[in-house]
């Protein structure tokens, strides 16, 4: 399979011919994030089982990151075990607030995010940006709370903020794998990442939408049935969409070689052994063609996911 990606990037004529590529990798972070895609458990390792086992799936799925930051597979090996610690503080503080929204409060145990706090000094790594990521994650489980809970309802500009806040655990990763070089992220690259990851949150709840629904779980197009009913839930999905897809196109069509270059890694990143060449296939691409693709591959992003499941309607646990 990585032969052929070879050979379609190598003679690549124009984008469409990648995007049925791309649209059959499918990303599996959040498979991780329910604990469906099972990964092994590294020793001595902290926190418990469950939290350790999302914490490594997401860690592997964020290979791309770890690249894109100019990390080398010795440099990237060495930092892994420390990602994997940050993101089990994560998922402590994921499955305090579920224990909170079981008992029908909005407000957990903070020792997740103290301890990730301490994490981070330890290391060196407090600063700014990954305060501010620590906060939109705290803001987020917040925020999911109130609305699993009833106590707030769903509308268009809260909808896109938590979008946006529910890869802050990903944005985290990233500004501490600068912090540990010593470098900066690139501003824009750094944006359209934060675009591409909302569009991935959008599909992956469209895939979960039965499981989540049955769990009672966070789920976007569960909260577009809520605010619009069934019969509008797909458009107003399709409008979240169309909100993140704009600027970020407006973006694609000024970026430089550089910077498209590493979005694409982003949006082709595969599991698999022979992803540490993508960087190097994409270079070789001229910049129309690169320009062209990742604009392809932005607008397909909906198609990927296949038909909308049967919609039921929602009520709030108020």
């Amino acid at each position: 399979m990585w032969g052929k990606r070879i050979v379609m990037l190598l003679g690549l004529a124009g984008a469409p011919v990648l995007v049925p590529l791309a649209l059959s990798t499918v990303s599996r972070v959040r498979q991780v994030r329910r604990g469906r895609a099972a990964r092994p458990v590294p020793p001595g390792e902290p926190g418990h089982g469950r939290e350790i086992e999302k914490a490594v799936g997401i860690v592997a799925m964020s290979e791309f990151l770890v690249r894109l930051a100019g990390y080398d597979r010795a440099a990237a090996q060495a930092v892994q075990p420390l990602l994997i610690r940050l993101e089990t503080l994560v998922y402590q503080g994921d499955l305090a607030f579920e224990a909170a929204q079981r008992a029908g409060v909005t407000e957990a145990d903070p020792a997740w995010r103290e301890s990730l706090a301490i994490a981070l000094a330890e290391h060196g790594l407090s600063g700014p940006d990954t305060d501010a990521a620590v906060t939109a994650l705290d803001g987020y489980f917040r925020a999911e709370s109130r609305l699993l809970l009833g106590e707030t309802e769903p509308d268009p500009e809260h909808l896109l903020r938590l979008t946006y806040d529910r890869s802050s655990d990903i944005h985290l990763l990233w500004a501490v794998l600068h912090r540990i070089r010593g470098t900066r992220p690139a501003p824009e690259l750094t944006a359209l990442l934060r675009h591409w990851l909302a569009l991935l949150e959008i599909g992956h709840d469209q895939l979960s939408y039965q499981r989540d629904r049955a769990d009672n779980a966070f789920n976007l197009l569960r909260l577009q049935v809520r605010a619009h009913g069934p019969a509008g839930a797909v458009a107003a999905l399709r409008e979240l969409r169309a909100a993140i897809t704009g600027p970020a196109a407006a973006l694609i069509t000024t970026a430089d070689r550089h910077t498209l270059g590493a979005l694409l890694v982003a949006m082709l990143a595969v599991d698999t052994a022979g992803a540490h060449l993508l960087p190097r296939l994409v270079a070789l691409l001229p910049t129309p063609v690169s320009r062209r693709l990742a604009l392809a591959l932005l607008y397909a992003d909906e198609r990927r996911y296949g038909t909308p499941p049967e919609l039921l309607s929602e009520q709030t646990r108020r």
